[in-house]
């Protein structure tokens, strides 16, 4: 066996260990249980709304009040914080999902229903650039957030990324 590939190929099973395959079942019970959440609709996001989860984890999908499409996935440490604070009430530097609406033809199209100007006053070139204030808006108008409590950071992750393959969502983080 002097060729690597050789000896990778003969210590390597070709059959996914049965754990590998218990995890994807696991995931099937993620889905259907923040799926069974009871959806938290945008319009009604407050402070308030959201006491039992402040300062708890847990993994979050976002998605559009008129389909089956999962806009965003994300796991924090604080779910309030990052629902209210972060993705409804938050700048540029914290609300990620504005960022990726802002950037995207879907507010676009809801800014053209609502009968909103759709450039902003110096883009000479009509980019369709929105405002945070629109996305803000689409949040309150087309979205709603289903949630649900994870302790460890380690588990939160693995079941967002699963998640977001699982779901389909629209919009992932940039590889850096």
């Amino acid at each position: 066996m002097n060729n690597r590939a050789e000896l990778l190929e003969s210590n390597v099973s070709k059959e996914a260990p049965e754990e590998y395959l218990q995890r994807c079942i696991d995931l099937q019970n993620v889905v259907k249980n923040i799926w069974a959440q009871t959806p938290l609709l945008f319009q009604h996001l407050v402070p308030s709304n959201l006491a039992e989860v402040d300062g708890k984890g847990g993994i979050y999908i976002i998605g559009l009040l008129d389909s089956n499409e999962i806009l965003y996935v994300g796991r924090t440490v604080n779910l309030k914080q990052r629902l209210y604070t972060n993705h409804l009430m938050g700048n540029q530097s914290n609300a990620r999902l504005k960022k990726y609406l802002v950037a995207d033809k879907i507010l676009h199209e809801f800014a053209l229903q609502n009968g909103k100007e759709l450039f902003l006053p110096n883009d000479a070139d009509h980019n369709h650039k929105m405002s945070f204030e629109e996305a803000k808006n689409f949040l309150r108008n087309r979205c709603y957030v289903k949630f649900i409590l994870i302790d460890e950071s380690r588990i939160r992750g693995l079941q967002e990324c699963g998640l977001a393959y699982a779901l389909n969502v629209k919009y992932i983080e940039e590889e850096h």
